[in-house]
């Protein structure tokens, strides 16, 4: 079993509503199964931080997507949000 890992994505800055966000993904997992996902976003006049703590999960395999890399699982989350 893997120890606790921690991986940021930063996408690149999304326009919407007439203004530039700065949005960041950071996920917290164990073994491969999500235990928290963060959402920050910043622009010149709020902070927004999501926080879903995960407290379960259920993964399905799904047999239509095929590929070199295997079968794509669809993972669904249930938790609390914080924000």
């Amino acid at each position: 079993m893997q120890g606790p890992s921690r991986r940021e994505e930063k996408p690149p800055a999304a326009w919407a509503g007439g203004r530039l966000h700065d949005v960041a993904l950071t996920e917290d997992d164990q073994g491969g199964t999500p235990r928290a996902i963060t959402v920050q976003s910043r622009d010149r006049q709020v902070t927004l931080t999501l926080r879903l703590a995960v407290s379960e999960a259920v993964r399905t395999p799904m047999a239509l997507t095929r590929g070199p890399g295997g079968t794509m699982t669809f993972l669904q989350l249930g938790g609390m949000y914080q924000v």
